[in-house]
């Protein structure tokens, strides 16, 4: 294990961070970071190496309509458009 002493700044402050905030995701520890993402990823991944951090890797995903999507949501997908028609041709020619 790495002296405490051999820590840089930067390494500390992060130490330092995760201390106070707890887990943080990447954003939210560079957002409380002074060094710049390039340097807390680097100092995080120093620590990590000595055991001082853990980094669990996730992989997100974000799903969002398309505007075709949003225009099908709006006017319903094709075969229920044909199909809201014959039911409505139905039901005007039974009165």
């Amino acid at each position: 294990m790495m002296d405490h002493e051999r820590l840089t700044s930067k390494e500390r402050s992060i130490l330092r961070i995760l201390l106070e905030s707890g887990s943080l995701f990447e954003d939210e520890l560079v957002e409380k970071s002074p060094f710049g993402r390039e340097q807390t990823i680097r100092s995080v991944m120093v620590l990590s190496e000595i055991g001082f951090v853990r980094v669990e890797e996730n992989r997100w995903e974000l799903y969002s309509l398309t505007e075709e999507g949003k225009l099908y949501m709006e006017k319903g997908l094709p075969e229920r458009q044909v199909l809201e028609y014959i039911l409505g041709k139905r039901k005007a020619q039974i009165k």
